[in-house]
């Protein structure tokens, strides 16, 4: 988010966690259904201005684990 790219959670973050999760044999689908609870809960304690430029960060992420 800060980088205003999401490049950056990409190569730290979502192909590390895939790789992490497939290796230790544990469904995506736990950790989809997270981020969507924490995706509801954090727009839910933002301004409207704030959560529409945060919440397609949270998409993207449940989009790269689906």
């Amino acid at each position: 988010m800060l980088a205003g790219s999401e490049k950056p959670l990409e190569e730290i973050g979502t192909i590390g966690i895939k790789e992490m999760y497939n290796s230790l044999e544990i469904p995506l689908r736990n950790l989809v259904e997270a981020m969507r609870c924490l995706k509801e809960e954090a727009v839910s304690l933002m301004s409207p201005e704030d959560a529409v430029e945060v919440a397609p960060y949270f998409d993207y992420i449940i989009r790269a684990l689906s």
